[in-house]
């Protein structure tokens, strides 16, 4: 008696994506935490968000 069971193969090429996503969610993660908890880096942005806008350079979020 046999029994077929759903065995799901990944190539490489998916697995290393799945990693590289991981990992970008990982990174937005800690930027967010920095960027919260962070006054100089809020204020760096700031200072970019306005010398954009004299410039007429939309900041693209």
């Amino acid at each position: 008696m046999s029994t077929n069971k759903n065995v799901i193969v990944e190539n490489q090429g998916v697995k290393i994506a799945k990693m590289m996503l991981e990992s970008k969610r990982q990174t937005q993660k800690e930027v967010l935490w920095a960027y919260e908890n962070d006054p100089s880096i809020k204020e760096a942005i700031a200072k970019l968000k306005k010398r954009n806008a004299d410039r007429g350079t939309p900041v693209i979020a």
